[in-house]
């Protein structure tokens, strides 16, 4: 009896742990299509694992891992690669890259509720910063 114990933990533990990608990506606050408040543009992001993927309504995308290495970014003249990192399930940080060089950062926070975000960046060329809102659609 013991053993048969052991043997279904032991199955219970290895399901729980090859599911917890799975369930770290479903419980992500960023996954969803997100609009601005100040325009059309409308962008969707979902996280598998240890990578999200970006698709916006201009035609600019990505995946990338979620460890901070460069990534490619398709459909953008300015940028070529992007690194991201996501510090907690609400909070997203991208740097944007041109021929290697970091020039833009931003950070995106959903709110306790997860249907607002604040949208927070910084051009790192010029020092000049902002931010803008988004809706979960």
């Amino acid at each position: 009896m013991a053993a048969r114990i052991l043997r279904w933990a032991a199955a219970a533990l290895l399901a729980g742990l090859t599911s917890l990608p799975m369930l770290a990506a479903a419980q992500s606050a960023i996954d969803g299509r997100w609009k601005s408040k100040d325009s059309d543009e409308i962008v969707t992001f979902k996280t598998e694992g240890d990578r999200v993927t970006m698709t916006a309504s201009t035609g600019v995308g990505y995946t990338a891992k979620l460890d901070g290495s460069d990534a490619p970014v398709k459909g953008d003249k300015v940028v070529d690669t992007v690194s991201v990192s996501m510090p907690d399930k609400h909070t997203l940080v991208e740097t944007n890259k041109k021929d290697g060089k970091a020039w833009l950062t931003m950070r995106m926070q959903v709110d306790a509720s997860g249907k607002n975000a604040k949208v927070s960046w910084q051009n790192l060329k010029t020092n000049k910063s902002g931010g803008y809102e988004m809706v979960k659609q």
